[in-house]
């Protein structure tokens, strides 16, 4: 049963009546209005002339509701049309728009306040704004009508560079409400400065240098331009952990969120390979999950052989699995049972998952991608 309610007052039911009814109407004001008419040549008695009069002024004012509430709709949804023209149209010559020269063929969205919202530029054209060269789509920020547009987001016609950021050529290039860069496509390799939150919660700075025609972002609103993300073009050390060569790092508020191993690491006993990618949360050396690269031989971890490309998400409370995601064609064996897809535990002990092959069980086959539990695998309870 829906739970979405219709409210009409008298006034909405009798207006949508007399639009409804208006073709009635229409026909039967019509022919009372024929008969009216041969009345007055012929011999009609007076009381069926009052009638007629009486049948007219019965249906005109409801057939003049009717038309007038429809010539209204017909009238507003003509304006509704004429602004919808004013704020979205294509130029069919060159014309300046809020002091930027555009070129014929130009799509133009304005909003109520015909301030630019976004261009899209025919195929070879360019504009010139903020002193870089742009192609393509532009979007803006709503600023006051009085002051010139400033770009959200565009794409250069030319590798640019904004806030000494060289930025690559038909890559979207972004900038924040400040007019400070955003986000680009490096056009080379970039020195740039991260902060990170040490143990006494103070920023220090790292010094990172990220790589050419990958994704370079910049944390919103700061005045001096702190690196979010981006490719490491040589190996870093961030938050005491190696980032390798050609990890994406990414810092949020101060922490390392995530960044590939460029070597080995031990957490609370557990040697974690290089090129492992790391997600952090919360603590420097907090981790939430862990992605495995390519591996020449299974990653022994939590009493388990874990394939190449193995996800695992580790329990907030202590250093014990709590979710694994085994990618497609590999399995993971727990009690003589080959598993695959998501595996489930409650920090350490196994819960469900899934068969990777048709298997016995119990007297019978189960088919592949058959969800098992515990006690299908004769595993003692979890306890309370």
């Amino acid at each position: 049963m829906s739970d979405i309610g219709l409210n009409f007052s008298a006034l909405d039911i009798l207006g949508f009546g007399a639009i409804i009814a208006l073709p009635l109407t229409t026909i039967v004001l019509a022919i009372l209005a024929a008969l009216r008419l041969r009345a007055r040549g012929a011999a009609w008695r007076r009381g069926r002339r009052w009638a007629l009069n009486g049948g007219i002024i019965a249906v005109a004012p409801v057939w003049g509701i009717g038309a007038g509430l429809l010539a209204w709709l017909l009238v507003d949804d003509l304006i509704t049309e004429m602004h919808a023209a004013r704020r979205h149209f294509v130029l069919a010559g060159e014309r300046s728009i809020s002091g930027v020269s555009l070129p014929a063929g130009a799509e133009v969205d304005r909003d109520d306040y015909d301030r630019l919202v976004s261009v899209r530029l025919p195929a070879g054209t360019t504009v010139t704004l903020e002193g870089a060269v742009w192609r393509n789509n532009l979007e803006f920020f709503p600023t006051d009508a009085a002051l010139p547009p400033r770009i959200r987001s565009a794409v250069p016609a030319a590798d640019a560079t904004f806030d000494g950021v060289s930025c690559r050529v038909g890559q979207p290039v972004g900038f924040a409400g400040s007019g400070h860069l955003r986000s680009c496509t490096l056009a080379r390799d970039t020195l740039a400065r991260a902060e990170i939150a040490d143990g006494a919660r103070a920023l220090r700075s790292v010094r990172l240098t990220c790589a050419a025609d990958q994704a370079f972002e910049l944390q919103p609103g700061e005045a001096a331009q702190v690196v979010e993300r981006c490719t490491l073009a040589q190996p870093a050390e961030v938050a005491d952990l190696p980032c390798a060569q050609g990890s994406e790092i990414e810092i949020f508020n101060g922490r390392l969120v995530s960044c590939a191993l460029g070597a080995a690491q031990i957490f609370d006993g557990v040697d974690i390979p290089a090129g492992s990618i790391l997600y952090l949360t919360n603590s420097p050396h907090r981790i939430e999950r862990f992605a495995l690269p390519a591996l020449t031989s299974p990653f022994r971890a939590f009493g388990m052989d874990l394939p190449s490309g193995a996800e695992v998400w580790l329990c907030r409370e202590r250093w014990e699995v709590d979710q694994v995601r085994v990618p497609n064609g590999a399995y993971v064996v727990i009690a003589g049972a080959k598993l695959s897809g998501f595996l489930n535990f409650d920090c350490g002990l196994f819960r469900d998952g899934s068969l990777y092959e048709d298997t016995r069980m119990h007297g019978e086959i189960w088919s592949s991608g058959r969800t098992v539990f515990r006690a299908d695998l004769d595993l003692p309870p979890a306890g309370p």
